[in-house]
């Protein structure tokens, strides 16, 4: 049996609330008790349609995907790899400092209530890859990088993840030039992937004009 109307715009409701709980106050907010009261609904009402707090978790992380991927979406096509490439990594900090617990929470970074999520739900939202793995096979296949796809896209995605967990958690607070910094450090990587240095130095100056 397929999920009625009524319930899909309760779990839609939940959701909703545990979001902009999470964003507001952090994980610690996300608690049954507040996002039922935030929409005047009982605590019970959480198990009857997630079943169990962990589902609900997955739901805000499903949200979060999603917002991201739209945002992919939106991004124009350009005859440029590298800067599409370059796009592509400045809408994920743009996002994660927007949202950053709820970043956080996606990538399991943040536990809610004591949950932490691991082993099969970090495949969680996996998809959003895609987007940057296309673009790495087109930088593969004109020539602009040496290395394989795969490796690419591993290589980007660590540098970018891990850069912005450091600007997150403040690491980075007497950095006053934080965008530079970070072009600079995803240039590297891509110089570092085959790319001529003087292509993605005109890619990234171009951009951020």
């Amino acid at each position: 049996m397929g999920v009625s109307v009524k319930q899909k715009d309760r779990r839609e409701l939940m959701t909703q609330a545990a979001v902009e709980l999470l964003e507001q106050d952090g994980p610690n907010a996300m608690t049954v008790r507040k996002i039922t009261a935030k929409i005047g609904m009982s605590s019970i009402a959480v198990y009857t349609e997630f079943g169990s707090m962990e589902n609900l978790v997955a739901s805000v992380v499903d949200y979060g995907f999603l917002q991201l991927i739209q945002k992919f979406q939106q991004l124009p096509s350009t005859d440029n790899v590298l800067l599409d490439l370059w796009q592509i990594v400045c809408v994920v900090r743009e996002f994660a400092l927007a949202h950053r617990h709820l970043y956080a929470v996606m990538f399991a970074a943040e536990s809610v209530g004591g949950y932490q999520r691991s082993g099969d739900e970090l495949e969680q939202g996996i998809e959003t890859l895609k987007f940057l793995h296309k673009i790495c096979v087109k930088a593969v296949d004109e020539k602009f990088f040496s290395s394989s796809s795969r490796h690419a896209t591993q290589h980007i995605w660590a540098t970018m993840h891990g850069r912005l967990m450091l600007e997150l958690a403040g690491y980075l607070s007497n950095d006053k030039e934080l965008l530079k910094s970070y072009g600079s450090l995803i240039a590297t990587s891509m110089i570092g992937l085959g790319a001529q240095a003087d292509l993605v130095t005109k890619t990234i100056q171009t951009i951020s004009k």
